[in-house]
């Protein structure tokens, strides 16, 4: 009896049924607590991975055509700058590959086109092959799964966690200003640059405040402390091609000999190369395939007036327009070559130069091999020198500028002080300037003129993100 009596007790005592009742439910506890401590961890490494996707994309995009299809040298670039960008956004040492070593076979790195709505790879016959997919993992795939702590406890060791995003090397911006070298804006003036763009194959600086671009490109990082120089600004992209270098081979033979002497420069100029105004040219002129050539520096000495379409080479000197206005009429163009050879004891300015009182007011032709072009430096260049000063700004600043076309001056400092304008001749074409370093300070209303966008002209890839 007292055995029945004793696991009848046993058998009603409530006793220690909390403890059972926890532990029962303690792997419950542990996957709720796993999920969030986990979970939010894995959420962060989630919008890692997507930055790290969304940036690699971007730059690899930009190694590709913008038309057309993907050479094998356009893949290994874009290839390699995926790698590059994947380990700079993620590092390997805390965490993995994110990029499969294997990416551009196992269909990571996938390079197609993209329709607007939908990416195909390989890319349908006849479309363009401008867009690249990527996928970046923690994952067992890429010996980098995600670890978990809490759920460990459970048996889930790790996740698995992808990020993808596609991006196309998008239509070419035109360019208002491309600087070979820097770009420095020390605010203060207006700029109207209509929604046309910027692009330095260096760094990029806007002091005081915006310019006012639409895109703004730079080969170098974000500077810290100063305004956007455009309403979309992108740093640390790929060099803007150069597409005017090759016009130099256009530029007439040169007539004017191997001496120093062949070579007039200013203060002491001869008649030959004084530029007395009215419609005539200069006595010292030379004929060479139909552009005049001039030996030496030039100054005007009076307003000259071109009313049809001409070219005119200067080797181993300046034009020098004083305080006086160069003008091109109705109907009328003009195109000023810088060019020249080397020559011993001879130190020439490549350049325009003039009193802040002279004008240049000129419009560049819309057809031949100068189409656009305005003002060209020979890139090929070695000695003497290049920069430029614009503006009506005072004593040492130099004439003003009321230009349509290209200013090309790839060797020079062209530093902006005044107004930049259109030709009163050409009042709604377009403005390009190409200089080495670009320096803009000043009151006046900068580069209020549209891009130039018909053959030759300067354009820069930009790189989009479409999914």
């Amino acid at each position: 009896m007292k055995l029945i009596r004793g696991l009848l007790r046993f058998c009603a005592d409530e006793y220690g049924v909390g403890s059972i009742y926890m532990i029962c439910l303690f792997p419950l506890f542990l996957i709720l607590a796993g999920l969030g401590m986990d979970g939010a961890a894995a959420f962060r490494t989630r919008d890692m991975l997507q930055s790290t996707a969304d940036a690699v994309a971007t730059a690899a995009a930009l190694r590709l055509p913008v038309s057309g299809p993907a050479s094998v040298a356009q893949k290994d670039s874009a290839t390699a700058a995926a790698f590059v960008y994947a380990k700079l956004n993620m590092s390997v040492a805390g965490f993995g590959n994110v990029l499969n070593l294997n990416a551009d076979n196992n269909g990571d790195i996938a390079y197609g086109s993209w329709d607007g709505t939908t990416f195909t790879s390989p890319a349908p016959n006849g479309a363009s092959e401008n867009a690249v997919q990527i996928t970046v993992k923690t994952a067992a795939a890429n010996a980098n799964a995600y670890p978990t702590s809490f759920l460990a406890l459970v048996g889930k060791t790790s996740w698995d966690i992808a990020a993808r995003a596609v991006a196309i090397n998008g239509k070419p911006v035109p360019l208002c200003i491309l600087a070979l070298g820097s770009l420095l804006y020390h605010g203060g003036s207006k700029t109207d640059l209509k929604g046309c763009s910027i692009a330095v194959n260096g760094p990029m600086d806007c002091k005081g405040q915006p310019i006012g671009a639409g895109f703004a490109l730079s080969t170098a990082p974000k500077p810290a402390g100063n305004p956007e120089c455009g309403v979309t600004n992108r740093y640390n992209q790929l060099p803007a091609p150069d597409p005017y270098a090759a016009l130099a081979s256009n530029i007439p033979a040169n007539p004017c000999g191997a001496a120093a002497a062949s070579y007039p420069q200013e203060p002491a100029l001869p008649v030959s190369n004084q530029w007395q105004g009215g419609a005539a040219w200069p006595p010292g002129v030379k004929l060479v395939n139909g552009a005049h050539v001039m030996c030496g520096d030039v100054q005007l000495l009076g307003d000259v007036t071109i009313n049809s379409g001409e070219t005119l080479v200067i080797e181993n000197g300046r034009l020098d327009v004083g305080s006086h206005t160069l003008k091109t009429a109705n109907g009328g163009s003009l195109s000023i070559i810088f060019s020249g050879p080397t020559i011993a004891g001879l130190s020439p300015t490549h350049s325009l130069t003039g009193t802040s009182s002279g004008t240049l007011d000129i419009s560049a032709p819309s057809t031949g091999v100068w189409n656009q072009v305005a003002v060209y430096q020979d890139p090929n260049l070695t000695s003497g020198t290049f920069d430029v000063i614009e503006g009506g700004q005072g004593a040492n600043s130099g004439p003003n500028w009321n230009i349509t076309g290209i200013v090309y001056m790839p060797l020079a400092t062209f530093q902006i002080n005044g107004l930049v304008s259109p030709a009163s001749s050409n009042p709604t074409a377009c403005f390009l300037l190409v200089a080495n370093v670009i320096e803009v300070s000043g009151g006046g209303d900068i580069l209020a003129e549209g891009g130039c966008v018909s053959p030759p002209t300067t354009l820069a890839p930009v790189s989009l993100l479409v999914q």
